[in-house]
């Protein structure tokens, strides 16, 4: 059987690597970005619509503010992050040049380190909702525009300052396909990145069980509404970010380069990849869990003419026959 490192060599140079990958391999990463192009562009570019036009989610404020931010920083990401990465597979080599990578990162790293703080807003927020629904009922937007620009702010300040201190360690992983930034042989920030990592997601899994409990508890009601949906994308985000952790923690230790190379090759393939799946599943998960996205996909996009008891009255047709008329986000979420 071929060797997994095999289908990866390295063709160093003092400006560009060129990558030399088999195309089996080749095809299937680009039909995996392709595939999560496309639905992170069309998922969360609906879910925007359906937020900031029509008004489609019937949830708190504070959550309906949070969910377009993270569908704008998926978006984001899709843009800076997997689209290049198509076009490096592709070419088998970086082919953007040093300036490129270094915006490239910047703003990829932006997006990569704002999505996890915004879920774990997410489920704080929902958790404090159900907890102490007259506290919720406080939050106005200015109140929402700040704490939300706060987080932006914070994060694009830590990325422009890392980004100019280790801009000059440039590499391009022949294994990814990705230009990169090299922070990892600065131990003491490595180690920074591995407690932000551990004490953002100890929020998100915290929150995600306590959130849990919580919904199975209450039946219905206002306190309820979207539990379900956030709970799925604090798992969904979990799940797909354990492989980045525990490689960067696993880079920290001496044990890591006594790996062979096939190991080390798998563990950088499964790590990078993984992460599309937080880009483009948040929009599934809203359709079969929030009725009122749901509702709205089915009449605005699949044009289909909703039947059931909650429209408020009938529409006759010219040959005598009646429809019900659909009232987008008339019914209340989970």
């Amino acid at each position: 059987s071929l060797s997994l490192i095999s289908m990866f060599q390295q063709t160093p140079s003092t400006s560009e690597m060129s990558f030399t990958v088999s195309d089996p391999v080749r095809y299937i990463l680009i039909l995996w970005s392709i595939i999560s192009t496309v639905l992170s562009l069309t998922g969360n570019t609906i879910v925007l619509i359906a937020s900031r036009k029509y008004r489609a989610l019937k949830l708190d404020e504070y959550s309906v503010r949070l969910i377009d931010n993270l569908a704008a920083a998926d978006i984001g990401y899709t843009l800076t992050d997997i689209i290049p990465t198509i076009g490096a597979i592709a070419a088998n080599k970086w082919v953007y040049g040093r300036e490129l990578c270094i915006a490239d990162r910047f703003l990829t790293n932006v997006f990569y380190n704002i999505t996890p703080l915004i879920v774990a807003l997410l489920s704080v927020s929902k958790l404090t909702c159900i907890m102490s629904p007259l506290e919720a009922h406080t939050r106005t937007a200015p109140r929402i525009l700040c704490a939300v620009s706060l987080v932006w702010i914070v994060v694009i300040s830590a990325c422009l300052v890392s980004t100019v201190v280790y801009s000059s360690n440039i590499y391009y992983d022949h294994i990814s396909f990705q230009c990169w930034v090299d922070y990892t042989h600065r131990e003491y920030f490595g180690t920074f990145l591995i407690i932000y990592m551990i004490l953002v997601a100890a929020v998100i899994l915290t929150t995600t069980i306590w959130l849990l409990v919580l919904a199975k508890r209450i039946t219905g009601g206002v306190k309820r509404k979207g539990s379900t949906a956030i709970i799925a994308v604090c798992a969904i985000y979990s799940i797909a970010t354990v492989p980045t952790a525990l490689r960067m923690a696993l880079e920290l230790t001496t044990s890591y380069k006594s790996l062979s190379e096939d190991t080390r090759a798998i563990c950088s393939i499964v790590t990078m990849y993984s992460f599309y799946l937080t880009n483009f599943l948040n929009p599934i998960v809203y359709y079969f869990s929030l009725r009122s996205f749901k509702e709205f996909v089915d009449t605005r996009i699949f044009m289909r003419v909703n039947t059931t008891d909650n429209a408020p009255a009938n529409m006759t047709l010219s040959t005598g026959a009646s429809i019900s008329t659909p009232v987008l986000g008339n019914q209340e979420d989970n």
